[in-house]
């Protein structure tokens, strides 16, 4: 589970900016929205969180932060990165921003033990890197600590006693622009395997928007039948006319994708998913009633951009409850009803079906999940931004009272994270009409 995620001079964030899902002493809504921590006493963890914010306030760079670092993580010390640059986007309009590292940290637990991740980058080298593990006490112990000594053009390793193994060995092989994290474990260090494995596998982001994402649901779907039915009956309970999805292996135009999509989008696509994924492409055909006792075949292209991006999230939607992931999905709303924004909080507050507390956290402009109180106050974030620097701030920071009416008092300003509407420059601009 994700605890907390800390980011800095990252595009839209210049100073340190904090996201925290561990749950505060609010009484509130209770029903599966927080649960405990491993071996952290009395710390409850929330199941989601809401983030709003205006347009360009930096929601989407918090997503994309958390896929880069799952990224860089899984691949820093593959070979073909040997001579990559690191993807560095310092914060340009806040002084002394553009030349300092950009700086990540996350708090997370997995399969109980909670580990505590940070680093610091700049477009060639790793200039800072930290792990360490809590024991059963509360108490974090040091695995190791990296840092690059400027002057001397040179890192220092320290190790604590949390880390065994051939730690010299590890730093001796450890590129500038790859994390000592993705070298050691490439290289059998079984300590620090839990903390990959979450970082790589369990935080998972999501661009509802990508086209490619159907293809990663269309294959869970054509390997397991139980998974076909499962997200079958996803999307009846959804309204969707549909009795059966069809699957049928096809192979990718790639001289389409190329000709329809801009390099970099679709780099960044094959990054995410790997070269096999990324070629593989299959029809999707639903099945629906037509008629009594008749069905009829309907392309998946056919059907509405809604229900494309439901079928296109509901594979690694079932595969976060299933293993116990945190999804991170950036602008939910997008094309999605409110009521089914709504279903979907509250399946990963039902402890019944979020059996591994899988997490969901999403960004979004649509405020009617406040106004049903789907969600306890510690929650909901806000992203204020004054057009050069970006910061995340709790709504509980407000003190809203319990039963307040959240969307009403957002949508009036009262806590921010809204536009400021400045109407009288449209009209200036507009011609006169005689």
């Amino acid at each position: 589970m994700l605890l907390s995620f800390t980011i800095a001079n990252d595009r839209a964030f210049a100073c340190e900016s904090t996201l925290s899902l561990v749950a505060t002493k609010l009484k509130d809504v209770e029903d599966g929205h927080t649960v405990p921590v491993g071996d952290m006493a009395e710390t409850q963890a929330l199941t989601s969180a809401l983030i709003l914010g205006k347009n360009n306030s930096g929601k989407s760079t918090l997503v994309s932060a958390m896929r880069f670092i799952s990224q860089i993580v899984k691949k820093s010390a593959a070979e073909s990165q040997k001579s990559e640059k690191i993807p560095y986007y310092p914060n340009l309009l806040t002084d002394g921003c553009s030349d300092q590292p950009t700086s990540y940290r996350l708090v997370f637990s997995m399969r109980g033990t909670v580990f505590d991740f940070e680093f610091s980058h700049v477009s060639d080298r790793i200039t800072y890197e930290r792990l360490s593990v809590a024991d059963k006490s509360v108490r974090f112990r040091k695995m190791y600590e990296r840092t690059y000594i400027s002057d001397e053009e040179r890192y220092n390793y320290t190790f604590g006693d949390a880390l065994s193994g051939r730690r010299a060995t590890w730093q001796d092989v450890t590129r500038d622009n790859s994390l000592f994290l993705s070298t050691a474990v490439s290289l059998n260090a079984e300590d620090l395997f839990p903390a990959w494995e979450w970082l790589t596998t369990y935080l998972v982001t999501l661009d509802i928007s990508s086209p490619i994402l159907k293809n990663v649901t269309a294959r869970m779907c054509l390997e397991s039948a139980a998974r076909r039915r499962q997200i079958v009956s996803f999307l009846q309970a959804l309204d969707i006319n549909v009795v059966d999805v069809e699957i049928e292996e096809d192979e990718i135009d790639e001289n389409f994708l190329n000709s329809t999509f801009a390099a970099k989008f679709l780099e960044t696509i094959k990054s995410e998913l790997g070269e096999s994924e990324f070629k593989a492409r299959w029809k999707v055909r639903f099945q629906k009633k037509a008629g009594q006792d008749k069905t009829q075949l309907f392309s998946l292209n056919r059907e509405s951009t809604g229900t494309q991006i439901l079928f296109g999230m509901a594979g690694p939607l079932f595969e976060a409850l299933e293993y116990g992931r945190c999804l991170i999905v950036d602008e939910i709303n997008t094309s999605l009803h409110p009521v089914i924004v709504r279903f979907l909080v509250d399946l990963f507050a039902d402890t019944s079906q979020n059996l591994l507390r899988a997490q969901l956290i999403f960004t979004s402009h649509d405020t009617s999940v406040l106004a049903q109180h789907r969600l306890r106050r510690d929650q909901v974030w806000l992203i204020e931004s004054d057009g050069m620097g970006a910061e995340l701030i709790p709504l509980s920071d407000f003190s809203p009272r319990k039963g307040e009416a959240l969307d009403k008092g957002y949508l009036g300003g009262r806590y921010g994270g809204i536009p400021v509407i400045a109407a009288g420059l449209l009209a200036d601009c507009l011609p006169e009409i005689d």
